[in-house]
Formats: structure tokens, C-alpha cells, sequence
């Protein structure tokens, strides 16, 4: 076997963690327009039922046509309605409610598919560090207790080759394990305690479990299920019984998202820094983006937790000067939330005494001191390299300031031109639908299901009916 080493594949922290942040927020951005796609569905099927009830139903009490969706007294008050439907069209109705009630049910699904994919693409990831845990440092291997057979050793052309078998081996192994015991192989292996400082771990934990009964058990709490988050910290988890179904709500696909987001970052971070000490200022660099990423998204929650991270977990920096960037950003993320208690607590906790114009800058925009502000825009001037005619208008830091007048005056004194700002708002399916879905057709959408549930029990139509016609593709 030969020892060829010509291509030695250089470890990557930047990329393994930037493609995960690329697909996490991939499903994430989808989802909305996903949701608001079946909702819309959802009302139209509606509609399409309430119309075959007015055209060939008789409606004996009760209408779902007349009902005033603005009328807040209609969606709290339970009116009966007592359908006669010819038995000749009786095929017919049932044909149109099932339409609906696939819908319904697609619109309860397709969340927590989303939540199952999250958890999938933080274990890919996880599986490519490992991955680049081994190249970064071989040696991790050579603990590994995973064994090559001779008939299998025989059959590779490298030592390359038998180590990446072994590698495969240990990720195949690793990945089999809850995400607990990840964790905890993780905290042997470069010894070094993750779980620490990690408040969200509770909850990563609580995600991860909840995955396990959506795939597993259709998403019934069971007696394993509550024992972890029990035994992990997670809050309200004694309120959940055995027997109960979860689902995946908004809020809670929202908490999926920034759970999952922070701990891969936050764990890719601890690792590249702690195999790769030389590569502190790369480290660094990414993580100020990651977090300048979510500020101008306006995700600040998920923010404020990585610029923690960043200024009171990390405790070696390239510099002085990113400890000061990361300060400004966390105090810029408070103020952005409209939280300007701590915005003030972050900024006077750091000594700004010997900084440059730029950071002098942003602490008079987040205490606003606005003489202060214009005053040093003027002594900055249009020369300065860090502060640049696009800064103005592309900085998070200057997105409230972009809307008074004396700021544009300034701007204008010191460029020689308007300050021209067309604030930026993607084109989402949201926007396109919003006409369409400004009433609240739930009520009725729930009346649907009633009754189509109410005629399936009251008719041996649909039980007498041997075969089901395939629906066309």
C-alpha cells in the first residue's frame, strides 16, 4: 500500500458552516410562501363547497353564506346547519369536501416536514465537521475504535484511502447516536465542554426529541420524549403528557429555525477556533458576517445571541479592534429590537476612549446624539475608507438615521450630491397574495370539514362504493 499524500484536502470550517446557513435559511424563506400558497387553496376549495351547498343543498337552518366575516359576534356565536343534499350529488360533495380536507391536511403537514428537514441538514452538517474535525487534525484518529478488517485493508490503493474508511466509519457511528450523545462524543473527543454557556442547548434538545416523534411516531409525545426533556432542562416539558400530538406552529417552526441556526454556528465556531488557532482573524471575520447578515434581515433575536456569543463566550480575538466591532453590532442589535436599556449597558460597559471616528461614529448614532453625529460625518469627510458613500446607505447601523432630513443635508454638503435611498423589500409570494387572503375564512373552512364529516357518517354512499377512481396527476 502506498502512502500518497499528493492531495491533501485542506480542512474548511468557513464553507462546512456557510452551506448549512445557506440551507437552513433556504427552507426557512421558503416556507411562508409555501403556507400562505395552501392557505389561499385552502379558501378557495372552501368556497367551492359552500357554493355546491347553495346551488344543490337545501340549507334548513343557519348559512354559511350569509355569515359577515367582519362581524366578530358570527365567528364566536356556533350556528347549526342541517344540509339536504340530493342523493345524486351526494358523490359529488363528497368528492369536493375530501378535496378540502386533503388540503387541511397538507396545511398541517408541511410544517412539520419543514421541522424534520431542519433537523436533517444540522446532521449533514454535523457529518461534514467531523469530517473537517479529522482533517484539521489526523491524529483525532488515532483514539477511534473502529477497526479495518484484512480483507478490507487489502483492497485500498492508499493509506488516503484507508483513513477516509475510517473516517466514514466514525461520522456513520457518531450520527447513529441521539443528538445528547453527539454532544457528548464531541466534548471527549476535543475535550472541551460545548454544553457550557449554552442556554439554547434545552431547547436544540427539545427540537431534536420532537423530530424523533414526528418521524417515528406521528408526532405522539412518548414516555423517552419526556424523560430527555426532563432530564435536559426543557421548560414547560411537565405539561406535555403521553399520548399527546405535537405540531409545528408558526412560533415554533420560528423557534426551530433560530435554534438550529445558532447552535450549528456557534458549534462550527468553537471547533474551527479551537483545531485552528492560526486562523483567529478568518474566524472572526466570518462570524462579524454571519451576524451583519442578520441584522440586515432584521433577525436580531438570533443576533443577539451570536454577538454574546462572540464578545463574553469567545475569549481569544485576533484583535482589539474586532472585539469593538462585535460590541457596536451587539448594542446595534438591542437598538434595532428596541431594546435601549441594554443597548446603553452594552455600550457603556466598553472603554471607546481610544477609538477611531468610525466607532465614535456609531456610539453617538446608538446614543443618539445627533450634533454629535452630523459633527463627526462632516470630520470623517468623503475620504475615509471605512466610511463611504455606500456605508450610508447599505450599514444596518444607519437605517433610522437615513430617514432625517439633517442627515441628508449633511450627506449632501459632503458628497456633493442627494442622498437617494430606496429601502429595499423583496418580492415575495406574501406580497402578490395579500389581497387575496385579507379576510378570515377559517371559521368557514372548519364549518366545511364539520359537515363533510357529518354526511360521510349519515351516508352508506361512500362505504358502498368498492372502487376509488385515481385522481388525474
Amino acid at each position: 500500500m502506498e502512502n500518497k499524500d499528493d492531495n491533501v484536502i485542506q480542512p474548511n470550517f468557513r464553507a462546512e458552516i456557510n452551506t448549512f446557513i445557506k440551507h437552513i435559511e433556504a427552507q426557512a424563506d421558503i416556507v411562508p410562501l409555501v403556507m400562505k400558497l395552501l392557505s389561499v387553496k385552502r379558501v378557495q376549495e372552501s368556497k367551492h363547497v359552500q357554493k355546491f351547498i347553495k346551488e344543490n343543498g337545501l340549507i334548513e337552518e343557519g348559512s354559511l353564506e350569509d355569515e359577515d366575516d367582519n362581524d366578530p359576534e358570527n365567528s364566536k356565536s356556533e350556528k347549526t346547519v342541517k344540509l339536504v343534499i340530493p342523493p345524486e350529488k351526494i358523490k359529488v360533495f363528497l368528492e369536493l369536501t375530501d378535496v378540502v380536507e386533503t388540503t387541511n391536511l397538507a396545511y398541517s403537514l408541511l410544517p412539520i416536514n419543514f421541522v424534520v428537514s431542519f433537523v436533517s441538514q444540522y446532521d449533514s452538517y454535523l457529518g461534514g465537521l467531523i469530517r473537517t474535525m479529522f482533517v484539521a487534525q489526523p491524529e483525532l484518529l488515532n483514539y477511534s475504535e473502529k477497526n479495518i478488517l484484512f480483507s478490507e485493508l487489502i483492497k485500498f490503493t492508499s493509506i488516503n484511502e484507508a483513513r477516509e474508511f475510517i473516517v466514514e466509519k466514525e461520522v456513520e457511528s457518531v450520527l447513529r447516536e441521539s443528538h445528547l450523545k453527539q454532544f457528548k462524543w464531541l466534548e471527549n473527543k476535543l475535550n472541551i465542554p460545548l454544553r457550557k454557556d449554552l442556554p439554547s442547548f434545552s431547547d436544540f434538545i427539545e427540537v431534536t426529541e420532537r423530530r424523533n416523534l414526528f418521524v417515528h411516531c406521528n408526532g405522539i409525545v412518548s414516555r423517552q420524549y419526556l424523560e430527555v426533556c426532563r432530564e435536559n432542562g426543557v421548560v414547560n416539558s411537565e405539561k406535555n403528557v403521553i399520548g399527546e400530538k405535537l405540531t409545528a406552529e408558526p412560533d415554533y417552526f420560528s423557534k426551530c429555525y433560530e435554534v438550529l441556526f445558532e447552535i450549528g454556528v456557534k458549534l462550527g465556531h468553537v471547533i474551527w477556533r479551537k483545531l485552528r488557532p492560526d486562523d483567529l482573524l478568518e474566524a472572526d471575520v466570518h462570524l462579524n458576517e454571519v451576524c451583519y447578515q442578520l441584522l440586515n434581515k432584521g433577525h436580531y433575536t438570533l443576533a443577539i445571541n451570536l454577538l454574546k456569543f462572540a464578545t463574553d463566550t469567545l475569549r481569544k480575538h485576533h484583535d482589539q479592534e474586532i472585539v469593538c466591532v462585535f460590541t457596536v453590532n451587539k448594542a446595534l442589535a438591542y437598538y434595532l429590537s428596541d431594546n435601549r436599556e441594554e443597548c446603553t449597558k452594552v455600550l457603556n460597559a466598553h472603554d471607546w476612549s481610544a477609538t477611531n471616528d468610525k466607532f465614535k461614529l456609531a456610539i453617538h448614532i446608538l446614543r443618539e446624539n445627533y450634533e454629535s453625529v452630523l459633527d463627526t460625518m462632516r470630520s470623517i469627510g468623503d475620504s475615509n475608507k471605512h466610511i463611504t458613500k455606500d456605508s450610508y446607505r447599505e450599514w444596518p447601523l444607519f437605517s433610522k438615521l437615513r430617514k432625517r432630513d439633517d442627515f441628508k443635508e449633511v450627506y449632501k454638503d459632503i458628497f456633493k450630491e442627494d442622498f437617494i435611498y430606496l429601502e429595499s423589500k423583496p418580492n415575495t409570494l406574501e406580497d402578490i397574495l395579500s389581497e387575496m387572503n385579507k379576510s378570515n375564512h377559517e371559521e368557514k373552512i372548519q364549518k366545511v370539514n364539520k359537515i363533510s364529516n357529518e354526511v360521510k357518517k349519515a351516508t352508506p354512499l361512500k362505504k358502498a362504493t368498492p372502487v376509488k377512481k385515481p385522481r388525474s396527476a
